[in-house]
């Protein structure tokens, strides 16, 4: 079975660019707190094999206020528990040796913010050899659909960690995508008008 690998960071506010990162634009995107991690197997159910929470010790970096108060992470925390950003990034490049398949809401976000870390550490993770999976697009609608919005929408424990969440909800999403898809497949086989 392919291994996943679902995640999330934590950074110092939001992106001020769409654009792809380059050397160019790296002051405008968020900065890297913590990478957050669970990697396992699934087969029927999820088992995991490695959770971290790598906090990245700040080199020239502000800690916006709002965001902290999202994240909980304070710039002594960082300072005491974080550890070298070069190791971090390399540390997670490790782990996603036989990972084939990496998932979070709002991937993109969270891809970049890695990416703007990989450059500051010339360390090169390809994200292309992935399939990258955002939860955000298997609830899609009009409305952003919000993590906190789908965890009430689906009824996932709010007692679990974020991670135990995010692999919680994508298998919900997920088993109501392959039924859809299986339902498809099973009414294109009634239709000979369909290609």
């Amino acid at each position: 079975m392919p291994k996943i690998c679902f995640l999330y960071t934590d950074t110092n506010g939001l992106h001020k660019t769409n654009d792809n990162v380059s050397t160019k634009n790296l002051y405008k995107f968020a900065r890297l707190i913590a990478i957050h991690y669970m990697i396992g197997e699934y087969n029927g159910t999820f088992k995991n094999s490695i959770t971290k929470d790598l906090i990245l010790k700040p080199k020239t970096i502000y800690f916006d206020k709002v965001a902290q108060s999202f994240h909980k992470i304070t710039m002594d925390d960082a300072e005491n528990k974080g550890i070298d950003n070069n190791k971090a990034i390399t540390e997670f490049k490790n782990d996603l040796t036989d990972v084939k398949i990496i998932i979070s809401h709002s991937l993109p976000f969270h891809i970049k913010a890695i990416q703007v870390e990989c450059f500051r550490t010339a360390i090169d993770i390809n994200f292309g050899k992935y399939i990258l999976i955002d939860m955000s697009s298997f609830g899609h609608s009009y409305d952003y659909p919000k993590f906190v919005d789908m965890l009430v929408k689906y009824n996932i424990n709010k007692k679990l960690s974020q991670l135990e969440q995010y692999r919680d909800l994508f298998f919900i999403l997920y088993n109501n995508y392959s039924k859809t898809i299986k339902s498809v497949k099973e009414t294109k086989e009634e239709c000979d008008f369909i290609d």
